[in-house]
């Protein structure tokens, strides 16, 4: 009888264990890729005495677009007939297949790619300083802005793992599209929103002058109006996006389970 809506931790790793080893090939050589082509860019640069900092522009570059489009492929497997039934038919609840793929691509992503990163980092500055006698700042992995940038793609990774689930094919570019026509779609809203409460501002001809709201200054139970829709926004982010979408996650995988 396949297990349901229990965790069991022995089952767990066991299926965390299968999950790296599915796909640790297609890891190793995507990795082997990227990283010969960042120690070119790093020999470039040095040679060029580039005073960039290399590692700020190119670390957040692999956390980002790397984790965005391997968490979007975590769920590939569900999506094709002659794959699906392997994994649907694992003797697993769905909530150790759930957890399993997100830590995976969320905090196990990061973990592994600090320390590899920084391994490289290190042999780039040892290749350089032979070749040219110089090197590039070394990468500094527990920075405020490196913690930073970690902690943004944990939240937002959360609804790239949610659309691995729900779009059968092409999910990062999906995601990528989804999230533009969205912003689109609140840009216009706020703009009719505006309309409707200012509406005075856009009678008659449009003067520069006569048109200055001050959002930043308007007062409500004390607080600016800027400083309640920062807050807001800041707390949604912070605590409320991520559960939201692996919330959604869960379900999802649950459904297509069914």
């Amino acid at each position: 009888m396949k297990p349901d809506n229990f965790f069991d931790k022995n089952r767990f790793f066991i299926l965390i264990r299968n999950d790296l080893f599915t796909g640790y090939r297609n890891l190793l050589i995507a990795g082997g890729a990227i990283a010969g082509a960042l120690l070119t860019i790093y020999l470039l640069t040095t040679w060029n005495n580039s005073n960039s900092d290399f590692h700020r522009t190119f670390f957040p570059m692999i956390i980002f677009f790397g984790g965005y489009l391997m968490t979007s492929m975590i769920y590939k497997d569900i999506h094709e007939k002659q794959r699906n039934y392997i994994y649907l038919t694992l003797p697993a609840s769905t909530l150790e297949k759930f957890l399993s793929r997100l830590l995976l691509t969320s905090v196990g992503f990061v973990a592994i790619v600090l320390v590899i990163y920084y391994l490289f980092s290190w042999i780039a500055t040892g290749l350089s300083l032979l070749i040219f006698d110089r090197s590039l700042p070394a990468f500094q992995p527990f920075t405020r802005e490196t913690m930073t940038a970690l902690g943004v793609y944990i939240v937002t990774q959360s609804i790239f793992l949610f659309t691995a689930v729900y779009f059968r094919s092409h999910a990062f570019f999906k995601t990528i599209l989804s999230l533009f026509s969205f912003s689109v779609v609140i840009g216009i809203f706020s703009m009719l929103i505006a309309r409707l409460i200012f509406w005075k501002y856009f009678d008659g001809l449009f003067i520069p002058d006569q048109f200055n709201i001050d959002l930043e200054h308007m007062s409500c139970f004390g607080e600016s109006f800027g400083e309640l829709i920062s807050a807001a926004a800041k707390f949604f982010f912070r605590f409320i996006m991520a559960p939201y979408f692996w919330v959604l996650t869960y379900f999802r995988l649950k459904e297509t389970e069914a």
